[in-house]
């Protein structure tokens, strides 16, 4: 039984030590805009906007490139000027 806890204290604290994601923090201060202190690359999940199919409420469809705005949380589509769902 000691045997069992012992492996799991130390099974426990190894799984503890592990991060699968890595953290970055910023400071943005009052007035600063988050685009001047974030680099564009952070902004969003992936390097490249990704070529994805987007259906309306209509039935239409539309082939565009999308990407996941990480700090505004949604789906940004690569227009001329880009579009957020909310």
């Amino acid at each position: 039984m000691k045997k069992v806890i012992v492996l799991l204290f130390f099974t426990g604290i190894i799984l503890s030590a592990l991060s699968a994601q890595k953290t970055k923090r910023y400071t943005i201060m009052p007035g600063e805009n988050i685009i001047e202190v974030v680099s564009q690359s952070e902004l969003y999940e992936y390097p490249q906007f990704e070529k994805g199919a987007v259906y309306f409420k209509d039935g239409a469809k539309s082939s565009v490139r999308l990407n996941y705005h990480i700090v505004y949380e949604e789906i940004t589509l690569l227009t001329l000027k880009a579009i957020r769902f909310q």
